[in-house]
């Protein structure tokens, strides 16, 4: 075997190479002496107009910047399954798919969803590092940016920018609820912007869906359509869409909340009353004990779980008026409604929410409503609702990452 010629490395064309006549495998195109003019020449005109480069990164920039692709790569890799909630439906990972791997490539045409991203997993990094004050910040600094954004897009809504809102409106919804951890309750006032934040969600659901229904790239008409245990024949919701606002609940009236409706001492007939009063009570009343039969019934964690989180976009806004009257029928609901998310407290963006508010609003109430919290005071004692004592409330949420 004939030795072969060795490479001296010089480009572009080695000396070894020339001197046995082969062609050169590591031949480069070496610039023309008419180029290297023309590039002395620009080289000069930069010059002599000023122009400069910068000799590094502004600091604050770079800063920013590094903060902003922690968060991403936070999301993507932990926070996007955390916030994805699992199903008992048989495309519930293809779902958890779009929100931690696709949402974030998507986000990246749309500044609302992108905001909407950096605030949540900015709010996951400050519950793992407590003390982490740039994670503090960025929630608040993204927060107000997603809402910002959000609302210009709403106001233009469109076919372009629909699948987007409906996006960011998802987990604007989940934002909303890590607020509420760590408001202040020594004197209670209810969590009407919560209840509100929501509700706004929900009618940007009204409004955008109809852009992105027939769509089969929207990757919100896909995540929708994958929760069909919610939506479709036999489940909570039949026939109906979640948000919608007129949906009908399987339990229309729990005997075991009867009581909630009584209205026989002189405190209680002295509290507004009218019929439209009476139905709102009726429908809180018919979404408690839905969901009530939905845990009894040992159903999918993250099925009743995604059914608590729409709560204040199913109920109707005359009893978000009610709550935030501080009306102690109203916030007696609202305290059975908290019970239900107590044993969800080991997911980060529910925490403690369920005790704290059930505890407040047990503080704010006149005496002679106390006998009307029995239940949710038990949940709180208990850490779980009652009939799942022996059942991990957790079992079937897979949290944080993908494979934990």
């Amino acid at each position: 075997m004939p030795n072969l010629p060795q490479c001296d490395e010089v480009h572009p064309l080695c000396g070894s190479c020339q001197r046995h006549k082969v062609s050169c495998n590591y031949a480069r195109v070496g610039p023309s002496r008419s180029s290297e003019s023309s590039a002395s020449t620009s080289r000069a005109k930069t010059a002599s107009s000023g122009a400069t480069v910068p000799a590094k990164e502004n600091p604050d920039a770079r800063k920013r910047r590094m903060l902003e692709l922690k968060l991403f790569y936070l999301y993507m890799t932990n926070t996007g399954w955390s916030v994805s909630m699992p199903s008992g439906g048989p495309l519930s990972e293809r779902s958890r798919e779009i929100w931690a791997t696709e949402m974030p490539g998507f986000a990246l045409k749309h500044d609302s969803l992108l905001h909407a991203i950096y605030c949540v997993t900015a709010m996951h990094l400050s519950k793992m590092e407590p003390l982490n004050v740039e994670a503090l910040e960025a929630c608040n600094t993204y927060f107000c940016l997603a809402i910002r954004t959000h609302r210009h897009e709403v106001t233009h809504l469109n076919k372009d920018n629909a699948d987007a809102a409906l996006l960011t409106a998802s987990i604007i919804r989940v934002c909303a609820l890590v607020i509420l951890q760590d408001r202040e309750l020594t004197q209670y006032t209810p969590p009407t912007e919560w209840l509100l934040i929501t509700k706004e969600a929900g009618y940007v659901f009204v409004e955008s869906y109809p852009y992105v229904k027939d769509d089969p790239s929207s990757l919100s008409r896909e995540i929708l359509e994958n929760n069909q245990e919610l939506t479709e024949n036999g489940a909570v919701f039949t026939g109906k869409k979640p948000w919608d606002l007129e949906a009908a609940f399987r339990v229309k009236n729990p005997a075991w909340l009867a009581h909630l409706l009584e209205r026989s001492q002189d405190h209680e007939r002295d509290e507004p009353w009218n019929a439209d009063i009476e139905e709102v009570y009726k429908k809180a009343m018919s979404f408690i004990g839905t969901t009530k039969s939905a845990v009894d019934a040992k159903k999918n964690s993250g099925d009743v779980l995604r059914l608590l989180v729409v709560f204040p976009i199913l109920t109707q806004k005359l009893f978000i008026d009610l709550v935030s009257e501080q009306q102690p029928r109203a916030l007696v609901l609202l305290a059975h409604y908290f019970a239900l998310l107590v044993p969800y407290r080991e997911i980060w963006w529910i925490g403690d929410i369920g005790r704290r508010e059930i505890k407040g609003i047990e503080s704010a109430l006149p005496v002679g409503w106390h006998q009307y919290l029995d239940w949710p005071l038990e949940v709180v004692r208990e850490g779980t609702v009652t009939e799942l004592k022996n059942q991990p409330m957790l079992k079937s949420l897979n949290l944080g990452s993908k494979n934990p």
